[in-house]
């Protein structure tokens, strides 16, 4: 009764074991690194976040730069003059001289007085156009004024004006916009730095995923082979054991070994099944497409040594160069503040011309040039104190960069050394399952010719397993090691 039972338990496990090659054996697709970067890179939400975040950062510089670019506008306008007065202007008066009568209708027409007659309504037509940059402005205006056609005097006049404004000294070289700009440029490099760290994080997390989901399937192979040779040696054992040849333990061993091996392979599918679902969602894929991913063979470290790692290391991390450019961008903000208790220097000018359309043409010019300076006097102290902080945040940021340099050397040191050893693992782990396969082998031979029991086939065949799935896990393991030594360079 006790043989009975333990030969259905071989049947089932036999079975199961069919169930599951069947299964493994599905034409699923294969995707190699290349296929999974791109996918990932042109639906994967992690690169295409990285991507909308730059594409923000560059308008905005763009916008920087427009503020503190040229700017031209221009106005127009037309105004009616009607109010008392009926002989300021147009009326009978006589004037002594044409200053006088220039002067008046360059006030008309810029309608600051009451200057019609009462028996009509005088118009005013003025337009302007000015240009601004950072340091200079330029403004130029005009002014027509037209008086009733029921005036005593019916004379037009023009007024045309320029004015110009520059900054010749706002306490920074070059002018404070120039500051302005300058620490745009740093923020926009700062988000490109940002950006190149979310892209390698990025990949970093596809290709983490892809050995995932390698070592998942590889492990799987493994187990699934294990299995095979469980299943067979558990067949083997049944039939000694129906002649006699072998115990009871021979055979439950047998069986125990069996049924371990199937649950291996039912966990190593689920293993895989969760990292093919995780693959899929990185690439945009739907979670539940099953796929198979390339073999890939194991890369040479991407160093030839400790310190050409170290050396590419420090040039290339971006959150080093952070802090570079953080001090930089507070140094700028030291000098604005120190420009800030400087005085400031700027020009003044510009001319007039007044013109009555009479008969000889009557002209009056008018040119002003002025210059201004402003100082402060009393700030509290404000304005150094946050040249004294600013200056001390951007020592902090050095003090930080050089520590970071530190930690980033000995972490970079140790993923080279670990990724060193993980690669005589590799050779190790080899070398190892060789010679447990071999041993097994021998064992079954000794067993054929007396030498050996069954037990001794039954300890080999685990040792032979074990070896074969730490053969698999020395390649992940490597896989990941160079993967790891990889982040911490910066690649």
């Amino acid at each position: 009764m006790r043989r009975s039972s333990l030969t259905i338990g071989a049947i089932f496990i036999t079975l199961g074991f069919r169930v599951v090659a069947q299964d493994a054996s599905a034409g699923l697709p294969v995707v190699s690194l290349e296929t999974v970067l791109s996918e990932a890179a042109a639906s994967g939400a992690d690169l295409q976040l990285v991507d909308q975040n730059l594409g923000v950062a560059r308008l905005q510089r763009s916008l920087d730069l427009a503020k503190q670019g040229v700017a031209v506008s221009a106005g127009a306008g037309y105004t009616v003059l009607d109010a008392v007065g009926q002989d300021a202007i147009y009326g009978t008066a006589q004037y002594s001289n044409n200053a006088t009568l220039i002067a008046k209708a360059e006030a008309a027409s810029l309608g600051s007085s009451n200057l019609t007659s009462n028996t009509g309504l005088a118009q005013s037509p003025q337009g302007s156009l000015n240009l601004t940059t950072p340091l200079t402005k330029v403004s130029l205006s005009a002014a027509q004024t037209i008086p009733p056609p029921n005036a005593t005097l019916n004379v037009q006049s023009t007024v045309v004006g320029l004015t110009a404004t520059q900054t010749v000294w706002d306490g920074y070289p070059g002018g404070q916009y120039t500051a302005t700009l300058s620490k745009s440029d740093l923020a926009l490099q700062g988000k490109v730095l940002s950006a190149t760290e979310g892209r390698s994080a990025a990949i970093s997390k596809v290709k983490q995923a892809y050995i995932t989901m390698l070592a998942a399937q590889q492990d799987l192979d493994v187990k699934r082979q294990v299995l095979d040779k469980q299943s067979k040696l558990l067949q083997q054992v049944q039939a000694v054991y129906a002649l006699k040849q072998a115990s009871a333990v021979d055979l439950q061993t047998a069986q125990v070994n069996a049924k371990s091996a199937q649950i291996d392979v039912a966990t190593a599918d689920k293993t895989l099944r969760l990292a093919n679902e995780r693959l899929a969602i990185i690439m945009g894929r739907p979670a539940g497409l099953r796929f198979f991913v390339a073999d890939v063979s194991n890369p040479s470290l991407p160093a030839s040594s400790v310190e050409d790692a170290i050396t590419i290391g420090l040039e290339k991390r971006t959150d080093l160069a952070q802090y570079l450019l953080s001090a930089k961008s507070t140094r700028i903000d030291a000098a604005l503040a120190k420009a800030q208790a400087q005085p400031g220097v700027s020009l003044t000018g510009g001319a007039g011309l007044a013109m009555n359309w009479v008969t000889p043409p009557a002209t009056e010019m008018a040119v002003s040039l002025g210059a201004k300076i402003t100082a402060p006097i009393i700030d509290s102290g404000a304005a150094d104190l946050q040249a004294k902080t600013s200056e001390a945040q951007a020592a902090l940021y050095d003090l930080q960069a050089r520590q970071l340099s530190d930690s980033l050397a000995a972490d970079i040191r140790d993923y080279y050394e670990s990724a060193q050893l993980a690669a005589q693992k590799i050779d190790l782990a080899k070398e190892s399952a060789d010679l447990a396969e071999a041993q097994l082998e021998l064992e079954k031979a000794q067993n054929k010719y007396g030498t050996a029991t069954m037990q001794d086939v039954l300890t080999a065949s685990v040792t032979a397993a074990t070896a074969e799935e730490n053969y698999a896990t020395a390649r992940s393991a490597y896989l990941s090691a160079v993967l790891n030594l990889e982040t911490a360079m910066g690649l």
